[in-house]
Formats: C-alpha cells, structure tokens, sequence
C-alpha cells in the first residue's frame, strides 16, 4: 500500500472544516471517518497550484497528484516524526501544519480480503426459530363399539416449563443453530417432538413482527406436518413438561364489509378452539382484507390469546387455513392416512378437515383416480368388514 502525503498551513484551513476535523478527531476511529457525512473544504499547495478539495465519504473530487487513488484513510498528524497508526487520529489548533495522509490501495480488493474484514456487527442481527404447526386425525372415544367412531383434527402442543408463558401451551420448536438451515431444524426438532422422519413437511409463512418474543428479536419460520397417528410417539423436549394433542376447530363468528370510495374493507373474525381431555382453550383472531382497485392486502391480529403463548394461535390459524385449502386439489389428506384404509375413513378425514359433511357419491367420484382397490378387509371390527385401499402410486 503506498501513502500520499500533503502538507497544509494551519491558517489555511477553513472554520466549517477545522469543526470538521474537530469532531472526527474526537471520535478517534478511521472507521467512524469513513461512515461520516461530515463535509469541509480546505486548500492545499501542490507545487505551483492550488487545488480545492471536498471530504465526503472519503471521495475526492480531485486526482492527488495526477492520480486517482483509492482512499481507505486519513490520519491527521502534527509531525512526521509521529508514528502512523490506523487506530488513532490527532489534530492540533496551533499554528503548526498539518500533515493529511492519504493511503492508496494498489488494487481492488478482494473478496476474500473484503468477508475476512468483514464487521458483522454492524447490523443488529435477530434469533432465527422454527415453529412445527403438526398435525393428526385421532379417533373420537367412542362407547358404542358397532358404531363407526368420528375423527377429530388434532395439533400437537407443548406445555412450557420455564419463561417466557411459563405454565402456557405452545408449539414445539426451537432455535436454529449456525451450522444448519431452518429446513434442517424443522426436521431436527420433528424427529425430537414425535420420533418419526421422513413425513410430509413444508414450510408456511415467516413471522417477524416486532416485539413478537419478549426475550429479543427473533424471527420464526414456521412448517406444517401432517403424520399418520399410528406413527407417532410423543416426547416433550427440554424446555417443556408435557405434551398432548389438541383438537383443532376453527369458525367463523362475525364478517363486516365496509365499502370505501376507492374499494372496500373486510373484517372477519375467527374463534379458534383447542381441546383435550384436560383443558378447553379458545382464540380470537380479526383478519382485514382491504381491497383498492386491484390491489388487495391482508392483515391478521390476535384479539385474545387464550392459553396459547407468543403469536402461536396465529401459526395455527394459517396452518389450519393452508390445510383446508390444500387439499381440495392436492393429495395431502393421504399423508394423514395409514397404508390401508376404507374410503369411509378416507371421506371422514376430508371431512374433519373442511369441517363439512360431503355426499358419499360425489366424494368416491372425486377421489376414484387416487386410490387402488386391494383384495383385503378389515377386521375384528363390531361392524360388517368393508374393503381396504391404498393410495395410487403413480409410475
């Protein structure tokens, strides 16, 4: 790296730019030089002429001696005599001159050179989560054994054991640590919540309001899994002291539409409710959509929070929703299916899920090209066995 020096009398050096000097020479850091705004003029003698510069961001408007370097500095000196150092900045109000040196870089640096000097610290960097929305279809208690049993959509929740919502019921999930992706983590963590791999996943939506955690700022990615129940064996993870299926029942309560002079604005509200044998546990939620011309946005608040810890009645409000709409021309309920299964089961399943009742011929006429007719029945059932399929491979 070469240096260019230029030597300039004190009295030359204008008022606006001596409190220039003044104030970058307080703050004592080529580094906070290069990040300033702060702008001055000053008269320098090179040879026979006289050139005017301007301090912006280190941008000159002039070449320095017929060149045109590439500023990384300025050190602000008294006497040669003084060592140069890249840490330090001095400046004096006597009549002494003023030494301004110039480092020039050679060439342009690298990107190696640019990421090993690289200061991340410079941005505020937030706490990446994932958050698992998982989902199963139980079978309702059911006292009367010769009665086909009904089927509830169930999500799976964790009771924290420690803050923040200590005693609240949330999603399982965790951080996602430096060394993998969060697709990696929402694998990780299936695996440790329910000990099954291999099961439809996908990511949903990534929230980052602010203020969402109290702790700090962390952004969440959340993923919905669906997982056959005959599979799954539950395990509350470390920050957690227990773990259960909830069913899951969304409705909507009141719609408001409120139309505007250039469109319209649209206010729903949802109940959103989360049962087990132990607890019942419901959630307001207010979605607006606001329509103008042709353009159109959504926002969705939590209005009661119920049971459930951090924005976590919201993940499973869009879960829910992605679900239902989904599988009306998608194959996913089959992943909430064992291997074998009647279409009765099969029909109930997209039922609990669209929270409707379908007619039978319709629903085996939409579905007739997805699955395959097997040679076997159920057995030791209460009522009369019925035929098994399976899901239609293709290829």
């Amino acid at each position: 790296m070469s240096i260019d020096t230029v030597a300039l009398p004190w009295a030359k050096v204008s008022c606006p730019f001596r409190a220039a000097l003044a104030d970058i020479a307080a703050r004592r850091s080529i580094d906070d030089l290069s990040q300033s705004n702060d702008c001055g003029s000053v008269y320098s003698a090179l040879g026979q002429r006289t050139h005017f510069w301007r301090t912006s961001r280190l941008s000159p408007t002039l070449p320095l001696g017929g060149r045109q370097p590439t500023y990384v500095g300025i050190l602000l000196i008294l006497k040669l005599a003084i060592p140069l150092t890249l840490t330090e900045t001095f400046l004096t109000n006597s009549q002494h001159d003023i030494i301004m040196v110039f480092m020039r870089s050679p060439r342009e640096q690298s990107e190696a050179e640019f990421l090993k000097s690289y200061d991340a610290s410079r941005y505020e960097r937030p706490s990446v989560t994932v958050d698992m929305v998982i989902f199963t279809v139980l079978d309702r208690p059911q006292p009367n054994y010769r009665k086909l049993p009904e089927k509830d959509l169930c999500v799976l929740l964790i009771k924290r054991g420690g803050h923040p919502f200590k005693d609240r019921w949330a999603l399982p999930g965790g951080f996602v640590s430096p060394t993998e992706s969060p697709d990696q983590a929402a694998v990780r963590e299936l695996a440790e919540e329910t000990g099954v791999e291999n099961v439809y996943l996908e990511q949903l939506y990534t929230w980052g309001d602010p203020g969402r955690d109290p702790r700090t700022w962390v952004i969440s990615c959340s993923y919905m899994a669906l997982i056959d129940a005959s599979r799954i064996k539950l395990a509350a993870g470390d920050d957690a002291v227990d773990a259960q299926w909830f069913r899951v029942s969304k409705k909507l309560t009141q719609e408001k539409n409120k139309l505007t002079r250039n469109g319209s604005i649209l206010k729903q509200r949802y109940s959103l409710c989360l049962s087990s044998d132990e607890l019942l546990t419901e959630s307001q939620l207010e979605k607006t959509i606001s329509t103008f011309g042709k353009r159109q946005t959504e926002a969705e608040q939590i209005l009661v929070s119920g049971e459930l810890a951090f924005d976590h009645a919201r993940m499973i409000s869009y879960a829910v929703d992605r679900l239902r709409n989904k599988i009306e021309y998608t194959d996913l309920a089959f992943n909430l299916m064992p291997e074998y299964f009647t279409l009765t089961q099969l029909q109930q399943v997209y039922e609990t899920i669209l929270d409707c009742e379908l007619l039978k011929a319709n629903f085996r006429r939409k579905i007739e090209n997805k699955v395959v007719e097997t040679d076997q029945f159920t057995e030791g059932d209460g009522y009369r066995p019925s035929r098994l399929f399976k899901m239609k491979r293709n290829g």
